[in-house]
């Protein structure tokens, strides 16, 4: 045995206090294997003991269930650590800004659609009245497109980047440039 454990060191592997180790070496049952003892010198322990004891005292599965919810919740940290980051980076927007933009953003560029077929009247003399109209049913289409803009943010696939009604990606929080 290279590196004996001490009972401090059993205690915080196990999350419980040295009195607990203590009570576990004197357990009648299953003692905790103890690699050196002796009157007046702490008690060492065999890591591999120590580790083969905890599995058959507590069960596997819950020790790797706890390790993996362990590492989940990591996970699920980092992400949440990452994105809040990225917000103060202004590289994410809320969906409520991005909506409220894209309302904007639509709603000046029906304004301006609907100026055209004037524009065009007085910049183009030689147009007839059936182009006009020809005009006016491809900018109307263009404003109604407009006018449905929205983002789908109960989208299956989060991230695909699938562009929606009106030509918006439909990602729940789309990247600002």
């Amino acid at each position: 045995m290279k590196n004996p454990l001490t009972t401090e060191q059993v205690a915080e592997l196990f999350g419980v206090t040295v009195r607990a180790v203590s009570n576990w070496q004197k357990d009648e049952r299953d003692p905790l294997p103890v690699a050196d003892r002796g009157v007046g010198v702490k008690s060492e322990y065999d890591p591999r003991a120590v580790f083969l004891w905890g599995l058959r005292r507590f069960g596997s599965a819950d020790i790797i269930e706890v390790d993996r919810e362990r590492a989940l919740n990591l996970r699920a940290d980092t992400r949440l650590k990452e994105i809040k980051e990225q917000q103060l980076r202004n590289e994410l927007a809320p969906v409520a800004l991005l909506t409220h933009a894209l309302a904007t953003l639509a709603a000046q560029v029906s304004a301006i659609l609907e100026t055209l077929p004037g524009l065009l009247k007085r910049a183009r003399p030689d147009l007839t009245a059936t182009d006009l109209e020809t005009i006016k049913r491809e900018l109307v289409k263009c404003q109604n497109a407009c006018a449905d803009i929205r983002i789908n943010v109960d989208s299956a696939d989060g991230e695909s980047g699938e562009v929606g009604a009106g030509g918006v990606s439909e990602t729940p929080a789309a990247t600002a440039e």
